[in-house]
C-alpha cells in the first residue's frame, strides 16, 4: 500500500512539472505571437514601425520587414493603405479622453523648382477632425488650406505645417515640413553644369521635361553645348543676341512640315521641317529652330562628352563619339536619336551634304537626295 501511494505521488509530481513546462513553453511561444502591424518585428507596435514601412516603400531592397505584419490594412500586398492602418493600431488600445492624435509627412524635407505645385503626403490617426494648412513665407510658397497643395512661387526656405482639429477623445495635432525651393535660372544664366538640363518656353531652365511641366512651362530643348558660336559655321541662324550656346530638340522633326514625329526626309524638306519645327520655345531667350551644321552637331557632342573635334570639316568616313549624348537625352525625358543617318546643313558639293550616322558612328557625305532624320537645334 505504501509503494502505492508513493508510485500516485511520483506520478502527480512528473504531471505538475509537465504541466509547468508546457504553461512556460506556450508563455514563450505566445510571446512570438505575430502583431499585426508590428513591422519591425520588435514585439510592439508604434510609431516607428510607420517609419519602418515608410522607408521600405521608398527602397523595398534595402530594408527588412516583417511583410505579414505590415500587411495592417488587409488587402494583401503592403502599401501606403498599411501606413494609416499601423496608427489606428496604436491608437485603439487609448480610452483616455484626451488621447493624442497622430499626424505626420511621408517627407520630412522637399526640394522643388520655381513654380512647381505639388502635395506632400500626410498621415493621420485619432482625431477625425478637419485638417488645414499654411505656409511661411508667402513669397516662397503658398497652399491651398484645404488640400494642402503648395505652389512654389519665389526661391528660398519656407515651411508648410498641417493642423488637425480635435474631436471626439482625441486632441489636435501639428505636422510641418521644409520647403526648399531652387532659384529661377534663365537661359542667359546657363553654364556647362546645365548640360543634359532642358530650355523651356519662357526661358526657364528645369532639370527634366517633368520637372517643367510641374513649373508650368513647356520643355523646348535638352542644353548640349555652352560657348562661343561665332565660329561654329551653319546657315546662320542665330545672332550676336544668341550666342551663348546650342540646345538639340527633345524629338526628331516629322516630314509633315513642323511637326514631331520621327521620318526621313531628303535635304530640301529638312531645311524647311527644321525651321518650322512647331514644338514652343522663347522668342526672347532663343533663336528660331534650324537645322545644325557639321560643326554644330560636333559642338554638340562635345558638350555632351564626346571627343572627336576637327578644324574645319570632317573627313568622309570619320569615327564620331557621342559621349553621353544618348543618357543625357533620355534621362531629361527626351527622346534619343535613332541609330541612322542625320543631317546638317553644311554642303560638301553642289549635290552632296554632310550627314552624322549615328548607327555606325560615323561622318559622312551623301547625295542631297537621301532620305535621312532631321534633328532641329536652337542657339540661347
Amino acid at each position: 500500500m505504501q509503494k502505492r501511494l508513493l508510485s500516485i505521488t511520483w506520478l502527480l509530481a512528473v504531471l505538475v512539472s509537465t504541466f509547468t513546462a508546457v504553461s512556460s513553453l506556450s508563455a514563450a511561444n505566445a510571446s512570438n505571437v505575430l502583431k499585426l502591424g508590428d513591422v519591425d518585428g520588435n514585439g510592439t507596435v508604434n510609431v516607428a514601425d510607420i517609419t519602418v514601412l515608410i522607408n521600405y516603400l521608398k527602397t523595398p531592397s534595402t530594408v527588412n520587414i516583417i511583410s505579414a505584419a505590415a500587411d495592417a490594412y488587409h488587402d494583401g500586398e503592403v502599401n501606403a493603405s498599411d501606413e494609416a492602418a499601423i496608427a489606428n493600431i496604436i491608437m485603439s488600445g487609448t480610452p483616455d479622453k484626451s488621447a493624442n492624435s497622430i499626424l505626420f509627412f511621408t517627407e520630412p524635407t522637399v526640394k522643388k523648382a520655381f513654380g512647381t505645385a505639388f502635395a506632400n503626403t500626410i498621415v493621420r490617426a485619432g482625431s477625425t477632425g478637419a485638417i488645414t494648412y499654411s505656409a511661411s513665407p508667402a513669397s516662397v510658397a503658398t497652399v491651398n488650406a484645404t488640400t494642402g497643395e503648395v505652389t512654389c512661387v519665389g526661391a528660398g526656405q519656407a515651411t508648410v505645417t498641417a493642423t488637425l482639429a480635435a474631436s471626439g477623445k482625441f486632441k489636435g495635432a501639428t505636422a510641418q515640413y521644409e520647403l526648399n525651393v531652387a532659384p529661377v535660372i534663365m537661359a542667359s544664366a546657363v553654364t556647362s553644369s546645365h548640360i543634359g538640363q532642358v530650355i523651356c518656353n519662357n526661358g526657364h531652365i528645369h532639370a527634366t521635361v517633368s520637372d517643367a511641366t510641374d513649373a508650368g512651362c513647356t520643355a523646348s530643348a535638352m542644353i548640349a553645348y555652352v560657348g562661343n558660336l561665332n565660329n561654329a559655321g551653319g546657315n546662320g541662324a542665330y545672332s550676336d543676341n544668341f550666342n551663348h550656346g546650342l540646345a538639340i530638340a527633345l524629338t526628331d522633326v516629322s516630314n509633315t512640315i513642323g511637326e514631331e514625329g520621327s521620318s526621313k526626309m531628303q535635304l530640301s524638306n529638312a531645311y524647311i521641317s527644321a525651321g518650322a519645327y512647331t514644338r514652343a520655345r522663347s522668342a526672347t531667350y532663343t533663336s528660331a529652330w534650324f537645322l545644325p551644321s557639321v560643326y554644330q552637331w560636333e559642338r554638340i557632342l562635345i558638350g555632351c562628352g564626346g571627343t572627336t573635334s576637327y578644324t574645319d570639316k570632317p573627313s568622309n568616313d570619320m569615327l564620331f563619339s557621342y559621349g553621353n549624348f544618348h543618357t543625357m537625352m533620355t534621362g531629361c525625358g527626351g527622346t534619343d536619336v535613332q541609330p541612322n543617318a542625320y543631317w546638317s546643313s553644311t554642303q560638301f558639293e553642289t549635290y552632296n551634304e554632310w550627314y552624322y550616322n549615328f548607327g555606325f558612328k560615323r561622318i559622312y557625305w551623301g547625295s542631297k537626295t537621301n532620305d535621312f532624320y532631321v534633328r532641329a537645334v536652337l542657339a540661347f
